[in-house]
């Protein structure tokens, strides 16, 4: 009898202590931050790497920094694009692009709130970024919870292919051509 009860006590010891613990992750602005990490392994260049709404799918009030891990075996140029719904559901967003080696800070953008949703402060394509292994990190404070669904908050990276020296050089060369034949055409038409 005596292992009963004492089982039974035990079992309702730990059946609270989940509640408990289940209702303390339940708090909104919980304290610590729930940061989301995605392996996007090898990409080709171009393309465009998106994420959300599952990568910014954090309660109100909640400080994070997702991470979206690639890597590339071509060269590339980087640019932020969003199909944010509306920047003001985020108190700061920041999105940076970070060489894993280091790691280096190699590009960034920042939410132009809310005056101009649907753009960064600073979406011009990076440098020149050599191939290799980089992290997006997004990051910043949410004002109000995001659910994640197709209408989410979301947002991407395009990785543009840096052309050739050799597709310079044909470039120039057939600017070259042109203008010797317009200059031809218009010294024949002034004879």
């Amino acid at each position: 009898m005596k292992t009963k009860v004492k089982f039974s006590k035990n079992a309702f010891v730990t059946l609270a202590a989940s509640f408990a613990v289940a209702a303390v992750l339940a708090l909104p602005g919980r304290a610590g931050a729930v940061n989301l990490t995605f392996d996007y392994g090898a990409q080709a260049v171009p393309s465009t790497l998106y994420w959300g709404p599952l990568a910014l799918n954090h309660l109100a009030s909640e400080s994070f920094t997702d991470r979206i891990l690639f890597s590339t075996s071509s060269p590339f140029t980087a640019s932020f694009l969003d199909n944010y719904n509306n920047f003001a559901n985020f108190a700061s967003l920041t999105a940076s692009l970070y060489s894993t080696s280091g790691p280096t800070l190699v590009h960034s953008a920042t939410a132009n709130t809310p005056v101009a949703p649907f753009a960064w402060t600073s979406s011009s394509p990076s440098s020149a970024l050599g191939a290799g292994s980089y992290e997006v990190r997004l990051a910043g404070q949410m004002s109000t919870s995001i659910s994640p669904s197709p209408a989410g908050e979301s947002g991407g990276l395009v990785l543009a292919a840096i052309p050739e020296p050799e597709t310079y050089a044909m470039m120039l060369a057939g600017l070259g051509l042109m203008g010797l034949v317009a200059r031809r055409r218009k010294q024949k038409d002034a004879a």
